[in-house]
């Protein structure tokens, strides 16, 4: 997936794994990311850190609430979902969305 010039939403963006995945994902190009977070396990400070990048939007969002997280996903080129396993840790995973 070409990530220079894309634009992208992590969910759980202000967490451990998903800002070192914004991270990445800036440094290899990516227009816009959006940081979909309910900072249950993120930080509003991380969020707002990574957002001083003005490619950068950080959304209070639930991903249970399926209208929040629509509106997110309106115009990205791909998304990145954490989820937890047992033991806890978290698998990133990036998916290009099809229009």
């Amino acid at each position: 997936m070409d990530i220079a010039g894309g634009r992208f939403v992590v969910t759980g963006g202000a967490s451990l794994i998903g800002s070192h995945l914004t991270q990445q994902l800036l440094e290899a190009g990516a227009a816009a990311v959006i940081l979909f977070d309910n900072y249950a396990l993120g930080s509003p400070e991380v969020a707002a850190s990574l957002a001083q990048d003005r490619r950068v939007t950080a959304v209070r969002g639930d991903i249970t609430r399926l209208p929040e997280l629509l509106n997110a996903l309106d115009q990205v080129d791909g998304v990145s979902c954490s989820r937890p396993r047992w033991p806890p840790m978290a698998t990133p995973r990036l998916t290009r969305l099809t229009k």
